[in-house]
């Protein structure tokens, strides 16, 4: 309907630890799930499967 929004994270969370990692990931939850969609881009994508609804792999190995 054209209301949505949506939030770019280049590694946002790279240097933190388990307990605000576990906060954001809450966060960015509750967001996503009002009419906001997320797009994540990380090195580290296995930090965000638990939270993922898809997960796009484009790094030189998932390629070859």
């Amino acid at each position: 309907n054209g209301n949505g929004t949506v939030l770019a994270l280049d590694d946002p969370l790279t240097n933190t630890d388990d307990i605000r990692m576990k906060r954001m990931k809450e966060v960015l939850t509750s967001y996503s799930n009002e009419n906001m969609q997320i797009l994540l881009f990380s090195c580290h994508g296995n930090d965000y499967t638990d939270i993922a609804d898809n997960i796009i792999d484009v790094s030189g190995s998932a390629v070859e």
